[in-house]
């Protein structure tokens, strides 16, 4: 193996060095013969003498023979799988997936677009597109980079003294629209990128196309495209069909492995959502050839073999599957294995990815659930919710309203939590108010979560109007969500309620102390947080925001005191206590103590935030003694 050469070189100086010292030593025929020296001695140099060439041939044989035959035979495999060529054979099959006339190539992970580039050298032996890694496109150094040395950068990218230090994704979004076509991606992925484009499967890589404006789901495929994906998928497998036995004993190959599995898999899962279930299946069956691990791709299967049968049940998750879930994550295991087409999974996904703000993405996977099972109220909420958050409130509306003639008591309340959400966006304030209000008049075990909704309705109505300049009407809406809060801590405190828990009780006064420090009563937060930390001690959060309003309040031990004990708290360090610690040495005159702490802030806050540049600022002239 490569990570054995040293010790191979090493043995072999040594045996050299060593046989030679024998040499010296017993070789050389003495300078004066005694004719009467006894035969045992003179037989006792000879052997010595022979001892290293018999260890030569003797200690190869012997371990060959003396090893047990397993062990012999998985060296074998492993230097048979070491010297196999699949990383050359990988990148010629991306190269071979490019057409001709590709301009740009895009990959997210950076050993693989070095590998397609080779690759496309080794096939096509000319310069070819442009292969860009998509986690530099934000960075302004690089993209004046590809703009002074490849025309397709160059011609649109006129004044590279223009780009900003960094992009933001709407800025990486346009110069990717501005780009010449066709752009490939290397791989199945998700992201901001892909709220505007959509991956079109071309055997192991993706064309990268624009959506048109409003749409959610991407063209589909034309019967010529499936039958070209499945057959370039045929000769994949052929060629790379090596790769299981090899992963075995084979880092590089196990990731390959992993790679086409992902890409077969993600096939699979648009072929199903277009109803091409039997060529669904090929490429099941592709991904689960090159890489019989992907859970993923055992599941959508499974799922698959239901659709055939004519049934969309939910497939039950395997203690495999959930093994990998616990080991990578959700958002990890979509990035190894690719995406599902399973519904109970989907809207595992759906919720995951709406987190991250990727809406139009997240609703690929509600529509595809409500295409399943239209009546399923959970992901006609999910996509009324998406809807809403899109500025589309009327048809988050439409959705709504389908969903309350087949909602059950257990849906009733999100019914009118999503309902009131839509009618604030759109500004029709009081219709929502007026929902939310008859809801949590009602008493019953659900009063509790309703006044608390309520009571975000007024603090998200409070924001709203400070953002607008109605700073009195912003101060009534707070007031009014403290109102809530304190009926919603007193119905929590009653005696015979039953289910409260302690952090229940916590998170509401949390909140209730975050809308008292946007009124400045730093007092009055101090008390709802010691109760909240009394009850939930090692809250970070609450910690924080204690340390805050002690600070603006103007109690610098004790809010360094909660710094302090937040630092010791968190299992790695934070820019916001350093901040906080800054500002209290600042404001104690300790000028040494806030040059450490706001260095130790700029060490790990974002780097082009606006609060790190004043803090530089601020660093700069307090080094300078102002």
């Amino acid at each position: 193996f490569t990570s054995m050469l040293t010790f191979y070189y090493l043995a072999a100086l040594s045996i050299a060095y060593f046989t030679g010292y024998i040499l010296l030593v017993f070789g050389q025929p003495p300078s004066k013969v005694h004719e009467h020296t006894p035969g045992v001695l003179r037989g006792l140099k000879l052997l010595i003498f022979a001892l290293p060439f018999v260890a030569l041939v003797a200690i190869p044989i012997g371990l060959l023979v003396g090893l047990p035959y397993k062990v012999r035979q998985g060296n074998w495999q492993h230097i048979q799988a070491e010297r196999a060529p699949v990383v050359k054979e990988f990148a010629m099959a991306m190269a071979k997936s490019l057409p001709s006339n590709t301009t740009v190539v895009l990959g997210d992970d950076a050993s693989r677009v070095q590998l397609a580039s080779a690759g496309w050298q080794l096939v096509n032996k000319t310069v070819g597109p442009v292969f860009v890694e998509t986690s530099s496109l934000a960075v302004g150094d690089y993209v004046r980079y590809l703009a002074s040395h490849f025309p397709q950068f160059n011609q649109i990218i006129r004044d590279p003294k223009s780009i900003p230090k960094f992009y933001r994704p709407l800025g990486e979004i346009q110069l990717l629209q501005a780009l010449p076509k066709p752009i490939y991606y290397l791989e199945p992925s998700f992201g901001s990128f892909f709220e505007r484009f959509s991956l079109k499967p071309a055997g192991l890589v993706f064309e990268l196309t624009s959506l048109q404006p409003m749409a959610l789901l991407p063209p589909p495929l034309t019967d010529a495209d499936v039958a070209a994906n499945l057959k370039i998928w045929n000769q994949i497998t052929s060629s790379l069909s090596n790769l299981p036995r090899l992963a075995k004993n084979n880092n590089d190959a196990s990731l390959i492995a992993a790679q086409t599995s992902r890409a077969a898999n993600y096939l699979g899962v648009v072929l199903e959502r277009e109803n091409h279930l039997k060529e669904a299946n090929t490429a099941f069956t592709y991904a689960l050839n090159l890489n019989p691990k992907n859970v993923m791709a055992q599941l959508n299967q499974q799922f698959n073999a239901n659709l055939r049968a004519g049934n969309s049940k939910s497939v039950e998750a395997s203690e495999d599957l959930l093994d990998e879930s616990k080991r990578y994550g959700w958002q990890g295991l979509l990035s190894i294995d690719g995406p599902t087409d399973e519904p109970g999974l989907a809207s595992q996904f759906g919720q995951l990815i709406a987190g991250t703000g990727c809406l139009r993405q997240a609703s690929e996977y509600f529509l595809r659930i409500l295409a399943l099972h239209p009546n399923d109220v959970d992901a006609q909420l999910a996509m009324a919710k998406t809807y809403v958050d899109m500025d589309n409130a009327d048809e988050g509306l439409k959705i709504v309203q389908q969903a309350r003639t087949h909602a059950t008591a257990a849906n009733a309340d999100e019914i009118t939590r999503v309902e009131a959400l839509a009618y604030m966006a759109k500004q029709d304030f009081a219709r929502a108010e007026s929902l939310l209000k008859t809801a949590a008049a009602k008493n019953d075990n659900g009063t509790g979560s309703r006044l608390g909704t309520l009571a975000d309705f007024y603090r998200m109505r409070g924001y709203n109007d400070l953002r607008n300049g109605r700073t009195t009407d912003s101060k009534t809406q707070f007031n009014n969500a403290l109102t809530i809060l304190d009926q919603q801590l007193r119905w929590l405190a009653a005696p015979d309620r039953v289910g409260t828990s302690a952090s229940d009780t916590a998170d509401v006064l949390m909140r209730k102390s975050e809308i008292q420090m946007q009124l400045g009563a730093y007092d009055a937060a101090i008390v709802s947080l010691d109760k909240s930390l009394d009850l939930q001690s090692e809250n970070p959060r609450a910690l924080l925001n204690r340390a805050i309003a002690k600070l603006q309040s103007g109690k610098y031990d004790d809010a360094k005191h909660d710094y302090l004990q937040l630092e010791k708290l968190l299992p790695t360090p934070s820019y916001a206590v350093y901040y906080g610690l800054g500002e209290i040495a600042s404001k104690t005159s300790d000028r040494n103590a806030a040059i450490r702490n706001f260095k130790k802030y700029l060490k790990y806050a974002p780097e082009n935030s606006d609060e790190a540049k004043q803090v530089r600022d601020r660093l700069q002239k307090l080094e300078h003694g102002a």
